[in-house]
C-alpha cells in the first residue's frame, strides 16, 4: 500500500515532526507521529497497472464474451443485425399499442449498445486490425440503423399510434414516440423509394468519408529533414523515417520561437489529399440536406437540438464573442508586452499563433511564481480521484469504487476500472478511465456512452504520464 507521509514544521521548537497514527517516544521530547495511507481508490490510480481479478472467467472487451478476438466483432455484428431483424419484424406484427414504443427502444438499445461499442474500440483501441473489425461492425450497423430510419411500414405504425384516440399514453411514453417518429421524418420518410435508397446510399458515404478525414486529420505528419533549416534541433524531439521528420503535434512549450515557428506550420500545413476529402465530405452533407428538403446541412443537423436553427448558433456565437472581446485584448496585450521584455524587441506588435501557449504559461508562472510541474507533486492523480468521490457522495449520494477488471476487458493495461454505486439505489453502473498517454492515442479528451446510462469510459488524450 502507498503511503503518504505528510511533515508539519513547528515554528516554536523547530522540529520537523512525520505523521503517524501511532506515538513514538523521542529522546528529549515527546513528538507525534501520524500515517495517512491512501484510500483503496487512490490507490488503484497511482499503481503502475492495475491488477486484474484471477477468479472471474477471462472475458472480452468490456464484458462482452465475443470480444476476444478481432473475429469477435463479425459474430457481434451478426448476433445485433439478428436480434434487430427478429424486432422490426415483431414490430410490424403487431397493433397500434403503447407496447408498441416499448419495442421501438428495445430495437434502439439493442442496435446502438453494439454500435456504440464499436465506434468507441474503432476511435480508441491500439491494436489497428481491432480497430479494423470495429470499424466494419461499427459501418454496417449504422447502415442498418439508416435503413430502419426509411422503412414506411414502421414510420406507418408508430404514426398510427400517435394519431390515435382509442390508447392513452403517458407523457414520457408518448414523448419517446414523438422523437422516434421526427428521427423517421428527419430522414426522409416521405420520398419515393428510389430518394429513399439514395438517402442511405449518401448516409453510408458520408460514414465513410468522415472516418477518413478523421483519421487523416489525427495522423502524424511526414515532412523531409530538407524543408527544415533546423532539420538538426527538429530530429532532438521527433522521430526520423527514410529522411523524414514524423511530427505529431506543434512543440508549443519550446522556448525556441523559430523552432515552435517551424513545427507549427509543418503540423498545420494544407494537405491537397485532405481537402479532397474534405470537398467530398461537405458535397454528400449539401447532398443530403437538398435531399430533405433543408437549406442546408447545419439546418438539417440542428432540426429538433436546443440551438433548433443555424441562426441562433451564429447569434448565440456573435454575443458571445462580442462579451469576450474585450478581455481578450486585454489578455493579448499582456503577452505581447510579455513578449517584447522576454525577445528584448520594443518594435514588437503582437503575438504569433505559434507563441500563445508559450507565453500563456510564462505568463501564468510569473503570475504565481509557480508552474505545472511546481503544483502538480500536490496533486497525484488519487488524491484528485479521492477529491471527486467526496464531492459526488456529499452531493449526489455517489461512491467510486475501483474494481479489478477480468482478463480480456480491458484495451490498454493502465486503464482503471470504477464501479459507480448510490447509497440508496445501489449499483449504477461502470466507468472506464483511460488517463495515460501511450503511442497512437485519440490525441483530444472525450467521453464515450458504452451501454445506455450505465458503461461510459473518460478518454483523455494523454497529458498525464506515470
Amino acid at each position: 500500500m502507498r503511503i503518504l507521509l505528510s511533515a508539519r514544521c513547528s515554528s516554536q521548537s523547530r522540529h520537523l515532526a512525520l505523521q503517524w497514527r501511532r506515538n513514538i517516544p523521542v529522546r528529549g521530547r515527546q513528538a507525534k507521529f501520524t500515517v495517512t495511507t491512501w484510500s483503496p481508490l487512490a490507490t488503484a490510480f497511482n499503481s503502475p497497472h492495475p491488477r486484474q481479478d484471477r477468479y472471474l472467467k477471462p472475458t472480452g472487451l468490456f464484458g462482452v464474451e465475443e470480444l476476444t478476438s478481432t473475429s469477435g466483432f463479425s459474430l457481434l455484428k451478426n448476433r445485433t443485425l439478428s436480434v434487430g431483424v427478429k424486432i422490426v419484424d415483431e414490430i410490424l406484427q403487431s397493433s397500434p399499442t403503447p407496447r408498441l414504443v416499448g419495442l421501438f427502444d428495445k430495437l434502439s438499445n439493442t442496435l446502438c449498445v453494439a454500435a456504440d461499442l464499436a465506434e468507441f474500440v474503432r476511435l480508441t483501441h491500439p491494436d489497428h486490425q481491432v480497430r479494423g473489425a470495429a470499424e466494419d461492425t461499427s459501418r454496417a450497423i449504422s447502415g442498418y440503423v439508416e435503413e430502419l430510419n426509411t422503412t414506411p411500414g414502421l414510420y406507418n405504425v408508430l404514426a398510427k399510434l400517435l394519431s390515435s384516440e382509442e390508447h392513452q399514453m403517458n407523457e414520457e411514453t408518448r414523448r419517446v414516440a414523438e422523437l422516434f417518429l421526427f428521427d423517421f421524418e428527419k430522414s426522409g420518410i416521405h420520398l419515393d423509394e428510389d430518394k429513399r435508397k439514395h438517402f442511405v446510399e449518401l448516409q453510408e458515404a458520408l460514414l465513410v468519408i468522415g472516418t477518413q478525414f478523421s483519421q487523416t486529420a489525427s495522423s502524424p505528419v511526414y515532412v523531409p529533414l530538407s524543408h527544415f533549416p533546423m532539420a538538426d534541433e527538429v530530429a532532438r524531439f521527433y522521430p526520423v523515417n527514410n529522411d523524414h521528420v514524423i511530427i505529431d503535434s506543434a512543440f508549443l512549450d519550446s522556448n525556441n520561437e523559430k523552432l515552435r515557428k517551424l513545427v507549427y506550420l509543418a503540423c498545420l500545413k494544407p494537405e491537397k489529399s485532405q481537402l479532397q476529402i474534405l470537398d467530398l465530405l461537405l458535397t454528400a452533407r449539401h447532398q443530403i440536406a437538398q435531399l430533405v428538403n433543408y437549406p442546408s446541412y447545419s439546418h438539417h443537423t440542428l432540426m429538433g437540438t436546443m440551438a433548433k436553427t443555424p441562426e441562433n448558433v451564429m447569434d448565440f456565437l456573435t454575443l458571445a464573442a462580442n462579451r469576450l472581446r474585450s478581455p481578450a485584448e486585454t489578455e493579448m496585450q499582456i503577452l505581447t508586452s510579455l513578449k517584447k521584455d522576454t525577445t528584448q524587441d520594443p518594435t514588437l506588435k503582437y503575438i504569433e499563433p505559434w507563441d500563445l501557449h508559450y507565453y500563456s504559461g510564462l505568463a501564468r508562472y510569473q503570475s504565481v511564481k509557480m508552474n505545472r510541474s511546481t503544483t502538480s507533486a500536490y496533486f497525484p492523480l488519487g488524491a484528485c480521484m479521492d477529491g471527486l468521490d467526496m464531492l459526488f457522495k456529499d452531493l449526489f449520494g455517489i461512491s467510486l469504487q475501483a474494481q479489478e477488471p477480468a482478463e480480456g476487458e480491458l484495451w490498454s493495461s493502465d486503464v482503471q476500472k470504477l464501479c459507480v454505486e448510490h447509497e440508496t439505489e445501489g449499483l449504477l453502473g461502470y466507468i472506464y478511465c483511460d488517463f495515460f498517454s501511450r503511442e497512437e492515442k485519440l490525441p483530444q479528451d472525450s467521453h464515450f456512452t458504452i451501454r445506455g446510462t450505465s458503461v461510459v469510459c473518460i478518454f483523455l488524450s494523454g497529458t498525464i504520464t506515470r
